[in-house]
């Protein structure tokens, strides 16, 4: 479209103004460009940052719970066998507490106390059955002090013991010692009690065919002798009761 100008008597004519070509040009392309942007929106509005209501709600999961295997149980270890021969299992100790006196010698015993019926472990039983012939073994306890006058020694070789059938009966020196200590009682050493000195300890004897020895005494004897430059000590001997 063309724009008439008219100067005088002459028309001229003048093209149209860039500005209003270019606007009117462009119109079309505009209103595309807009209407595209408004689609945008729209879509928008309809995706991932929707509100909650707009958007699909997703089914739960229920997780089934998760059974675990059962623990086995387990029994606790059974404990270790203790020895048959213990002390205060069934050994029963019967206080006896008498002294005397070797005059000759000096030395000073006590009978402290007497087990009757000491109890042996399972192997030594077994080991000693024949011996013991359904019978027990018996101990008593010696304390002594020795005399400064001669040199003598107290050994369990001084002790008899007599129960019932079974008469002076001679010590088992060294033979149940292990068992002995197992069960508390400390034997009394092999070289036994010296002169001038001191020392305690239990004695061992074997009691055959009797399991519950009663009515038992004890006999000490120190043999006579002949001291040095021929001087006679003469024999010393006592019976105590024990039970």
């Amino acid at each position: 479209m063309l724009n008439l100008h008219q100067t005088g008597d002459l028309m001229n004519l003048t093209p149209p103004q860039p500005a209003i070509l270019m606007n009117m040009t462009h119109m079309p392309r505009a209103f595309a460009v807009l209407a595209t942007l408004l689609l945008v929106g729209s879509l928008t509005a309809c995706g991932p940052g929707a509100s909650p209501t707009q958007t699909a709600t997703q089914p739960s999961v229920t997780q089934a719970p998760v059974t675990q295997p059962p623990v086995p149980e387990t029994s606790a270890p059974a404990p270790a066998s203790e020895p048959a021969s213990q002390a205060g299992a069934s050994n029963t100790v019967i206080p006896v507490n008498q002294s005397f006196s070797d005059p000759q010698m000096g030395d000073q015993i006590t009978i402290a106390d007497f087990v009757p019926n000491f109890q042996l472990s399972q192997a030594m039983q077994q080991k000693y059955e024949n011996g013991l012939n359904g019978g027990t073994m018996s101990l008593l306890h010696v304390i002594g002090t020795g005399g400064n006058q001669y040199a003598n020694s107290i050994t369990d070789y001084n002790f008899r013991l007599s129960c019932g059938a079974n008469q002076n009966i001679s010590a088992k020196d060294g033979v149940f010692d292990d068992e002995m200590t197992a069960a508390g009682f400390t034997p009394l050493p092999l070289t036994g009690i010296k002169y001038n000195g001191s020392g305690d300890g239990y004695i061992a004897f074997m009691m055959p065919g009797d399991p519950n020895p009663t009515g038992c005494v004890v006999k000490y004897t120190r043999a006579a002798a002949t001291a040095a430059g021929g001087k006679a000590i003469p024999e010393f001997t006592t019976t105590i009761t024990l039970n």
